[in-house]
């Protein structure tokens, strides 16, 4: 499609295949882009996908191979479609050959059944999770598009995929030293390293002592698959199996995950909502997994001063990613962001703080309760050694009365349309437009022009333009948490919308997380907030799309949907997010 080629002169080049943030911040960039990697079309500079060594295809190897088939001891040959199985005791490699060492048997691998001896394939000890219950808690979405961002400003959440493993323990005491936390993404059996909850090895202990410690413990998947290689009963055993081995640990298992390769394509996002998880993927890519040498780790650190150097605690938030697989990003990255951390004064946190998600939300009981308060008791935390500096504006004021003009098509959350390139409208989900669907019912008046409320921005507020705290008729979290503004939860879930005032000159409560060394305390706090003096009604926000279709006809957009952002010519929800794509009505690419 024409519409594909383009985005894909734009786009390719720049995408590895844990992260796009070198593509300009665009929803556009962020939407679509596990959708193309999925299909294959993205080929990316993969870490996780060395595959085991392939024979050169020759004459002679076929003819090996068919006498090998005929007499069913295909040991050494292709395998997978087209070629047939590998001999009994003999595993058919993500490549297509037949092997028995663990380049072929160990996971991530193929996802058909052909992998006889796949460690993939086992099933670990321990209480199956198939029917615990999955109720819907709190505003952080489930499924879908997934998040990308943290809504409470001045945190920043690292986090580590594939682990645990062998550097794992030293990881941990380098937090620990530093009395900061991370969050986990923890892989149940790959590269070879064995069930996590198998006792015989370390793995068990540390994510026991990440719990302690006041870590968050998340799902990367049982054996790293990409889902789009999975069907459904695959998929959902890669979550199972992971749910089982993780409360055989530590007694409930997460409901926050990783889709391993960033790859989570619309099968995926609605499995993922059937089974009850978040979606998590990152706004900063520090590279640790492409540049694991000690002169190759400067990169890593090039790319966090870029990006955390200028930034102001009191306006900015990061959601970071590393591995626990690679030496340079344990011994010599993790150091050197802990010390920027503290210097610049911003705070390490778990991504559920950061995303002002309550802790009892974090995970799913089976034989133990859940962690309901964070830190847990005993762990200190630190609170920054750095000055956070006050909000400043350099020239003239901007049409946002001192919120940030979007430069993303985002909003919300300190960022305004007013101004912008994308529309003066900040829409019920968090983006900016012009349209109808953008500057209507559910537009948020406090970030940009609603056509149902004053032109001008609202800035004294306290309750809109606090980052900390929810806003004057929002439900606030439970005492053990930070909780989110109105304006970020909007962008994390598609069914909360924002609120709007209901006089000129109103009184509005709210929690507002109070910060030690110690401890997140919930402080309840009254203020007055002034509002513009038209009276707006509450809003009914657009629905999104539940089978497809989209536009004026249907009374649906696409934004947010299972189906695709865009909604096309023909009114249907998908990836025609150029020619003939209804602006008003989800994302489109121009």
């Amino acid at each position: 499609m024409k519409w594909l080629s383009l985005a894909l002169a734009t786009y390719v080049g720049l995408v590895t295949a844990h992260g796009d943030h070198a593509i300009p911040h665009v929803v556009g960039g962020r939407q679509i882009l596990a959708e193309l990697r999925a299909r294959g079309v993205l080929r990316s500079h993969n870490h996780h996908a060395r595959h085991a060594e392939a024979a050169p295809a020759t004459s002679q190897n076929s003819q090996r191979l068919v006498t090998r088939q005929a007499n069913g001891g295909n040991t050494s040959g292709e395998c997978g479609k087209g070629f047939g199985s590998c001999a009994s005791g003999y595993c058919c490699s993500p490549a297509g050959w037949c092997g028995n060492t663990p380049a072929y048997c160990k996971s991530p691998g193929l996802s058909d059944q052909l992998w006889f001896r796949c460690d993939a394939l086992k099933k670990p000890s321990g209480t199956d999770t198939t029917n615990i219950p999955r109720p819907f808690v709190g505003t952080v979405a489930y499924g879908g598009l997934g998040i990308y961002d943290c809504v409470t400003q001045g945190d920043i959440a690292l986090t580590f995929d594939d682990g645990p493993y062998k550097y794992t323990g030293d990881l941990l005491d380098i937090f620990k030293r530093y009395q900061m936390v991370a969050t986990f993404f923890v892989t149940g059996n790959n590269i070879g390293k064995g069930m996590i909850n198998d006792r015989t090895k370390p793995w068990a202990g540390y994510i026991q002592r990440m719990i302690a410690e006041g870590h968050q413990v998340a799902s990367h998947t049982w054996s790293h698959q990409n889902a789009s290689q999975l069907n459904d009963d695959q998929y959902r055993q890669q979550m199972h199996y992971n749910e089982i081995a993780l409360a055989d640990i530590i007694g409930y298992f997460p409901t926050y995950m990783r889709p391993p390769y960033s790859i989570c394509e619309s099968n995926c996002q609605r499995l993922l909502t059937e089974l009850g998880y978040h979606a998590i993927y990152f706004d900063l890519d520090t590279e640790g997994y492409l540049h694991d040498t000690p002169e190759g780790a400067q990169i890593g650190k090039d790319i966090w001063d870029k990006a955390v150097g200028p930034a102001n605690p009191a306006d900015r938030s990061f959601l970071q990613i590393e591995h626990d697989l690679q030496y340079q990003s344990v011994y010599n990255l993790t150091e050197y962001f802990l010390k920027s951390i503290q210097a610049k004064g911003f705070r390490s946190v778990p991504v559920g703080v950061c995303l002002g998600d309550d802790p009892a939300n974090w995970y799913r009981k089976v034989s133990k309760d859940v962690p309901t308060v964070w830190p847990p008791a005993g762990v200190t935390v630190a609170t920054p050694t750095g000055t956070p500096p006050t909000p400043s504006s350099s020239g003239s004021p901007t049409p946002s009365g001192g919120l940030k003009v979007s430069t993303d098509a985002s909003c919300g959350n300190g960022v305004t349309c007013q101004g912008s390139t994308f529309g003066n409208c900040c829409s019920v989900h968090g983006w900016c437009g012009s349209t109808d669907s953008y500057c209507g019912d559910g537009c948020q008046p406090g970030f940009g022009t609603c056509s149902n409320a004053a032109n001008t921005v609202t800035t004294s507020s306290s309750a809109g333009a606090s980052s900390s705290s929810s806003s004057s008729s929002s439900s606030t979290s439970s005492s053990s948490s930070s909780t989110s503004s109105a304006a970020g939860a909007s962008r994390s879930s598609s069914s909360t919308s924002p609120s709007t005032s209901k006089s000129s000159s109103s009184t509005s409560s709210s929690t507002t997380s109070v910060r030690t060394t110690s401890s997140t305390v919930s402080v309840k706090a009254t203020s007055t907030s002034k509002t513009s003096t038209s009276v707006a009604p509450t809003p009914t926000a657009i629905k999104t799309s539940t089978n497809g279709k989209c536009g004026k006809s249907a009374g649906m957009t696409c934004d947010m949907s299972l189906y695709g952002p865009c909604c096309g010519s023909k009114n249907t929800c998908g990836f025609e997010c150029i020619s003939g794509c209804q602006k008003g009505y989800g994302f489109c690419l121009w």
